[in-house]
Formats: structure tokens, C-alpha cells, sequence
């Protein structure tokens, strides 16, 4: 009976610690990959809300590796020393952040107008139409004549917020992948990095699901109705609920994190047995001698 309960408490404690540990780390690869396919998906909205032009749309888009790089070598040499699990929770809350201050933008604007003509190609001086199996040429304006104009500067909010976004994800995977190899089994290290590379797999599907289906939202749902509107989502006007997303992405992110606040700074390591199970052998074995030396002096008797 004593043998069952030992057993029991000693799956539990690998249960609650290192297991746990696989599980959250898993969790916040799903996250974080989760909120970047996202966003990379969701750029073409992001263009066409603030008429911002490609080169721009690009440096936002890198503007997650320059915050990334900012942290990672004092992150990945200062991180061992300190409590790792707080420091990836830590960090997937400043992801929560830096989306939630991504989707700010849509709060803070006016709402979306599009054109109501669309413009002929601006590659060129003219371009080829057909009317009744005749071929017409229409004069266009030049190229000049389409330089786009910023409509508003909202979208240094999607900068900062990408670029904290970076900073956030730092400390996920050298530390969680280290806290992995130091307190588990040499043989069981390379399944355990598997799990959390599966998460890195999986999050992207669900952000490209959660992008298709934003992207077929109207950015201004809830706020125009949504019957009146005279483009759909194939029109090239059509800019879907962006930022519906990244609350969405802001949200996981913070509930991810939530374990790692309540896992251990160093844990035995897996296989080896901690100091109350030694302590507790210690007076099995103790108790067991002395019922034996008690069995004696009975059988004396």
C-alpha cells in the first residue's frame, strides 16, 4: 500500500512540473506562431486601410525581426541565470501587448472610405479596353499621378506593436528549449523538442484559418451595415477586419503565459529522485527496522 502511494505522489510531482512545463512551452509555440502567420497574411489589409505604399508595408513587416534581434543574445547569456519560466511568461504577455497595440490603429481612426471608381492602370500611358469587340484606347494619367498619400499616421502604432511583438517572442525558445535539456532525460530531450516544434507547425494553419476568415469580414463590422456596402471581398478596395485578429492573437498570447508564472525556477532532474523522496526512503527504511527489531523481540518472548 505504502509502495502504491509512493509510486502515485512521484507521477504526480513529474506531472506537475516538467510536464507541465512541455505542455506551456508547446502552447506559446502555437501562440507565437500563431500571431505571425497572422500578421503576415493580413498585410495587404493593412496596406490598403492606410494607403501606405509597399516599401513601407515591408518595413513593418521586418520591423518584428529588428525587435527580436534588439534582445536575443542578452536574453539568451542573461536568461539561464535568472527564472526562466517567468521570463517566457513575460514574454508572451509583451506579445499580448504588442498585438493589442497593433489592432489600436482601428480604434482611434475614422471609419474606412473606399473609392467609388476604380482607376485604369497606372503602368502606362493608356490602357486596352473593349466594347462591343472593338478595341479602344482611353487615355490614363501618368504614373506621377498615382503616387499614394499616406492617409493617416496610425500606422506607426502596427510598427511599434510589430517591433514589441519581436521583443516578446525572445525568450521563448532558447530558454524553453533549455530549460527542457537540463531537467529532462537525455533520451526523452529530442521527443519532448519534437512536441514543441509540432506547436510551431500547428500555429501557423490556425493563423492562416483565423486570416481567411478576418479577411472576408468588412473592417468597420458592427459599426456600418454591412448590407449597403457595393464592393465584396474579391473587390481590390475590400479591406477585411484586420484587426479582429490580432485581438484575438493578444489573447491567446496572454493565456498562454499564465502557466509559466507558477512553474519552478530549477527542477530535479527527470529520472533522478528530489529531496523528499530521499528524505521520505530514508524513513520507510527507518520505520521498516525498527518494526523488524519489534518482530524480534516479540518472537523472543
Amino acid at each position: 500500500m505504502a509502495e502504491t502511494e509512493k509510486i502515485e505522489t512521484h507521477r504526480t510531482r513529474c506531472i506537475s512540473k516538467l510536464k507541465i512545463f512541455l505542455l506551456a512551452i508547446t502552447l506559446a509555440f502555437v501562440s507565437k506562431t500563431l500571431s505571425g502567420s497572422y500578421m503576415n497574411s493580413m498585410l495587404t489589409q493593412i496596406e490598403r486601410q492606410f494607403n501606405i505604399p509597399t516599401s513601407l508595408v515591408g518595413f513593418i513587416n521586418g520591423s518584428f525581426e529588428i525587435g527580436n534581434l534588439l534582445l536575443i543574445i542578452f536574453v539568451s547569456y542573461f536568461g539561464t541565470k535568472l527564472h526562466r519560466p517567468i521570463m517566457i511568461g513575460v514574454g508572451c504577455v509583451v506579445m499580448g501587448v504588442g498585438c493589442f497595440l497593433q489592432s489600436l490603429p482601428h480604434f482611434l481612426m475614422d471609419r474606412y472610405e473606399y473609392e467609388s471608381i476604380i482607376l485604369g492602370n497606372s503602368s502606362s500611358n493608356s490602357f486596352l479596353c473593349k466594347e462591343n469587340e472593338t478595341q479602344i484606347f482611353r487615355p490614363t494619367e501618368g504614373p506621377s499621378d498615382y503616387v499614394k498619400e499616406v492617409k493617416s499616421l496610425m500606422w506607426v502604432y502596427v510598427l511599434v506593436g510589430n517591433m514589441i511583438r519581436g521583443i516578446g517572442e525572445t525568450p521563448i525558445m532558447p530558454l524553453g528549449i533549455s530549460y527542457i535539456e537540463d531537467f529532462a532525460k537525455s533520451e526523452n530531450s529530442p521527443l519532448y523538442i519534437g512536441f514543441v516544434e509540432t506547436g510551431a507547425i500547428i500555429g501557423p494553419l490556425f493563423g492562416l484559418l483565423l486570416a481567411s476568415f478576418c479577411a472576408n469580414v468588412y473592417v468597420d463590422i458592427g459599426s456600418v451595415n454591412t448590407d449597403d456596402l457595393t464592393i465584396t471581398p474579391t473587390d481590390t478596395r475590400w479591406v477585411g477586419a484586420w484587426w479582429f485578429g490580432l485581438l484575438i492573437c493578444a489573447g491567446v498570447n496572454v493565456l498562454t503565459a499564465i502557466p509559466f508564472f507558477f512553474l519552478p525556477k530549477t527542477l530535479t532532474k527527470e529520472g533522478q529522485k528530489d529531496n523528499a523522496d530521499i528524505k521520505n526512503d530514508k524513513e520507510e527504511k527507518q520505520i521498516e527496522e525498527v518494526k523488524k527489531k519489534n518482530d524480534g523481540i516479540t518472537k523472543g518472548k
